[in-house]
């Protein structure tokens, strides 16, 4: 018996994973002197193991059978159930006859997952056989914004529940008064789907297709304080709050026509990458200038350029 194992795989996020294997097999009797052939078989064994407590990479060196549950058997023409299997026939280079065909097979399954920590196992019996490729992976919808309302990147659960995601204004933001948030369902296979219009996104640069169902910039709008300003890179909206007042603020007045300002960026910028600011120099009759500059606190504003 043959063992191939794989290196311990901590599964973080996922709920639900998916494996994929690709290779190749022959049949016994292709073999150009099968009667020669003392054990030939037509599978190979996919096994798992899976568990919460600390594992060693050396834990699979001996009596490696005992810790691992059989899920498929690999063959040209069986699929397990929740799993398929494709085949395609590639003639050899060394012989276009049929019976040295070489065919190739690619399983998928998916399971649930039920512990931290897992491994996968290949065991070969005596197959004349080549693994090409074995893949595990999750699935999960994508985090996207439209306007003022996100929604968070979700995993999927598995291969037959989808799951109802909540909407949500983005940070900074309310939702108005006669408004509610809506919905959208995490499909197993990765994808946003908006029940009410029948619409599927697969990624964040589709999700305008909902706008056809939600008028999304009337149900969130930026909170008392907070100004709306648009991401430099993403181009998405946000709603920040006002900087704090700049620290050791102070003038110098050099002459009667000449002043000079020195400050420190705010303790508190309020999200934003950059800051300016409007210097105003206010006439008072009868008053001469001192030395004592005042900030005063600028209300929030709402534009569609962006806040620097």
């Amino acid at each position: 018996m043959n063992w191939l194992f794989s290196p311990i795989i901590r599964l973080k996020e996922a709920e639900s994973l998916i494996i994929e294997v690709t290779y190749t097999m022959r049949r016994c009797a292709e073999h150009p002197n099968p009667e020669a052939l003392k054990f030939c078989q037509e599978s190979l064994s996919l096994l798992v193991f899976h568990s919460d407590s600390l594992i060693s990479e050396n834990l699979f060196l001996n009596e490696s059978q005992i810790y691992f549950r059989p899920i498929a058997n690999l063959t040209l023409n069986d699929a397990r159930m929740n799993a398929s299997v494709e085949l395609s026939r590639k003639p050899t280079s060394t012989s276009p006859q049929p019976v040295s065909e070489e065919r190739v097979a690619h399983y998928v399954n998916r399971m649930k997952v039920q512990a931290s920590k897992m491994a996968v196992a290949i065991l070969d019996t005596g197959t004349c056989s080549t693994l090409r490729r074995v893949h595990l992976s999750f699935l999960a919808c994508a985090m996207f914004q439209k306007n003022f309302v996100v929604f968070p990147r979700t995993i999927t659960s598995d291969g037959s529940q989808s799951t109802n995601v909540q909407g949500q204004c983005i940070p900074g933001a309310a939702p108005l008064s006669d408004q509610t948030v809506p919905n959208l369902l995490c499909l197993p296979n990765g994808r946003w789907y908006a029940k009410s219009t029948d619409l599927t996104s697969s990624h964040v640069s589709l999700a305008h297709n909902f706008q056809a169902f939600w008028e999304w910039e009337d149900i969130c709008t930026c909170s008392p304080g907070y100004g709306l300003a648009v991401d430099s890179e993403s181009r998405e909206l946000r709603c920040l709050a006002l900087p704090s007042a700049p620290v050791s603020l102070e003038a110098n007045i050099s002459d009667p026509v000449r002043i000079k300002l020195y400050w420190q960026a705010p303790s508190d910028t309020g999200g934003r990458e950059n800051l300016w600011f409007v210097i105003k120099c206010l006439d008072q009759y009868n008053q001469s200038c001192t030395n004592q500059p005042t900030y005063v606190q600028p209300h929030a504003t709402r534009s569609n350029r962006f806040l620097s």
